[in-house]
């Protein structure tokens, strides 16, 4: 038994914090606009042909800004204060999304430029560039990666980002333009990208339809097409198993298409979504949220799951189908490439 006294001595007594997360050296998003102009960004016009102003839209999209454009030859959009550096962000793109109001003179078409501080790089593109769709007065959704589709520019010293139509052939274009920022690039799921990802097949539910991979155009490479007869039927994608796209919750559903050929008068091409054993489905118009209508040319259509795809259970994905009306599709034809699942910004 201790008896006599003890003395300890004690060195380096320290309140420490619990454990941290990891650093992933990830790079947030740089947001231009999200129902305001962003701090160290304004709205500006080069040359005095265009006016532009922050005004009330919809219910989903509250603020956004909108460009006017008169006779004189003029470029528009948003300016930065000093050059901002988004090369954190290089695997990412810009992303933005744009409603026609009115559109330019016959002839004349939408672009998108970005320069950096003094022009000192700079690059220009069609709006309709990378599979985005054609502006119409619907809000859609467009895309560009920053080192393919706006290749060229100085990354670490972004001054200008503008949207506007053909110099000097604008009188009367207007335009609305919200949710403008620069993102990081996610850890998509791809069902297909020139081919079909690992554990996807191509499928009919009843036979009325026929499906193959074709060669599109050299730059598009093999596409998914879908030809429908007169039977009923739904047709797309489907998983040797199931499918946890569990990191898509909340993100959306992305993908390109062209028709080929439309369905018969009244019949609409439609999505839907089943997990497996048809546990959970749902279905939407090809139209919904904003997407284009189908027509000849590629356009990019982009679904929420929190609002145009609802209820679907993401950790035991099953089905991915595009489809005119049951029942009244005969002649139909659609081409289709580059689906994925996208993660939430």
């Amino acid at each position: 038994v201790q008896s006599s006294a003890l003395t300890y001595q004690l060195d380096n007594i320290q309140w420490l914090p619990g454990d941290e997360p990891p650093d992933t050296g990830g790079a947030s998003a740089v947001v231009l606009y999200e129902n305001s102009v962003a701090d160290g960004w304004f709205l500006w016009d080069c040359c005095g042909g265009a006016t532009f102003a922050e005004v009330d839209d919809d219910a989903e999209h509250g603020k956004v800004v909108e460009l006017a454009f008169g006779a004189g030859g003029t470029v528009t959009g948003f300016q930065a204060t000093e050059g901002v550096d988004v090369s954190g962000l290089a695997d990412g793109s810009l992303e933005f999304e744009m409603k026609q109001v009115s559109p330019p003179p016959a002839g004349s078409v939408w672009r998108l430029k970005l320069e950096s501080s003094g022009a000192a790089t700079a690059v220009e593109v069609l709006l309709t560039a990378a599979g985005n769709p054609m502006p119409n007065s619907e809000w859609q959704h467009y895309s560009y990666s920053l080192t393919g589709d706006l290749a060229g520019l100085d990354i670490t010293d972004v001054k200008l980002v503008m949207i506007f139509p053909d110099w000097a052939n604008a009188d009367g274009a207007v335009a609305r333009i919200d949710n403008v920022r620069f993102v990081p690039a996610s850890m998509d799921v791809n069902l297909y990208d020139d081919g079909l990802a690992e554990d996807w097949f191509l499928w009919d539910c009843c036979g009325g339809a026929t499906f193959a991979e074709v060669q599109d155009t050299d730059q598009r490479g093999h596409v998914i097409e879908l030809n429908f007869g007169a039977g009923a039927t739904v047709t797309g994608l489907q998983h040797t198993t199931s499918l946890d796209a569990s990191a898509a919750i909340g993100g959306s559903l992305q993908f390109d298409f062209k028709e080929v050929a439309p369905p018969p008068d009244g019949s609409q091409w439609r999505v839907k979504l089943e997990s497996a054993g048809a546990a959970t489905a749902v279905e939407a118009l090809i139209t919904a949220g904003g997407n284009p209508s189908p027509n000849a040319e590629w356009q990019t259509y982009r679904f929420s799951f929190d609002t145009e795809l609802p209820g679907i259970d993401l950790t035991n994905l099953k089905l991915v189908m595009f489809f005119p009306d049951w029942g009244n599709a005969e002649g139909a034809i659609a081409r289709i490439d580059n689906i994925r699942l996208i993660q939430a910004p």
